[in-house]
């Protein structure tokens, strides 16, 4: 296996004065006098390997809503190179790695495993999002006592370059309506794993005592974690996504995603509400169908190909692969700041 250079550590970083952060710790504290959500947390991520601007903004549009929410956030941030890119007053954890990969997941992962052992629940939220009613996290936390996973929304609207934060601009056709999980199961079976209007990520939680057993599945280099996921969860192992992987990539998913249904065995959860998903560029430079091609066509096998640096993120066994190369490309052509 070829060496790979670890690069430095960063300490966990508070921009708030006077927060020394230590595994464990509660981290933000618990507002005083409500006790209501003492046992939950939000995590979220941030990376940003093309230096796009979009993601920026998303990323501080939510932490300020979440902040008005007065619902506390853990964050993990990927610094790739130069400065950090958080806003200041918000608490982050820094994290390096020298690869360009879809890393989130992974993010989440390293974060979840650090919350303090009075996290019963934990929901882990996309970084450019907005719910439109503030009680989402309440009603969240209290569904999980009935289902193991759940998405906290019903319908998610993804917003127009510079729509208004709670009108989305119909007349682009960059704006469409799509719906929970959950509720694409209930309402249209047949529908229910399609997953350009059932949507399979933006926002979910889950009891924590799943995600200690199997933790997210942070191996697909492109981006379709929160899809194998949702099809481990209803056990649909005959998904031509999991299909058409190659065998070292399907064998890998298999051994996280098996285990993971028998705790779920399709059990999922939804509330109402509405979820806005920020501009980030045009959905068509996604590429959904072309990224899969990428992993078929270089054999992706995460076992070989994947290795973990000194802050538990994801490098590239070999950086100058032509894997490695062809997924750097995918990120560039995402072009996240151009309509």
């Amino acid at each position: 296996m070829p060496l790979i250079v670890d690069p430095p550590p960063i300490e966990p970083l508070f921009l708030s004065p006077g927060d020394v952060w230590r595994p464990g710790d509660i981290w933000p504290p618990v507002l005083a006098g409500d006790n209501s959500l003492a046992n939950v947390a939000v995590v979220t991520c941030h990376f940003n390997p093309c230096a796009y601007r979009a993601p920026v903004r998303n990323l501080q549009r939510f932490l300020q809503r979440m902040e008005q929410d007065a619902l506390p956030v853990w964050t993990i941030e990927l610094v790739a190179s130069g400065e950090a890119e958080a806003p200041p007053g918000q608490r982050v954890r820094q994290v390096r790695s020298q690869s360009v990969l879809w890393h989130k997941e992974r993010l989440l992962n390293r974060l979840i495993e650090e919350l303090p052992p009075s996290i019963e629940k934990v929901f882990w939220v996309d970084a450019d999002l907005l719910f439109d009613d503030s009680t989402w996290l309440m009603r969240g936390a209290a569904a999980l006592d009935e289902f193991p996973v759940i998405q906290p929304f019903r319908e998610a609207m993804h917003l127009a370059c510079d729509a208004g934060e709670l009108e989305a601009n119909t007349t682009s056709h960059e704006t469409k309506a799509m719906v929970s999980i959950a509720h694409a199961r209930r309402s249209h079976p047949a529908r229910s794993e399609d997953f350009g209007w059932a949507h399979p990520g933006f926002a979910w939680g889950a009891r924590r005592e799943i995600l200690a057993r199997h933790g997210l599945y942070d191996r697909h280099p492109l981006g379709s974690n929160d899809t194998l996921m949702v099809l481990a969860m209803t056990g649909s192992w005959g998904h031509p996504l999991v299909a058409q992987f190659p065998s070292g990539m399907r064998r890998d998913y298999l051994k996280w995603a098996e285990p993971f249904y028998d705790d779920v065995r399709g059990r999922i959860g939804d509330i109402s509400g509405i979820v806005r998903h920020l501009w980030h560029g045009s959905l068509r430079k996604r590429a959904y169908a072309v990224r899969e091609q990428i992993l078929r066509e270089h054999n992706f096998d995460p076992a070989a190909e994947l290795v973990q640096n000194i802050d538990e993120c994801w490098e590239w066994t070999t950086p100058d692969s032509p894997l490695a190369v062809a997924v750097k490309t995918y990120f560039q052509e995402r072009r996240e700041d151009q309509r």
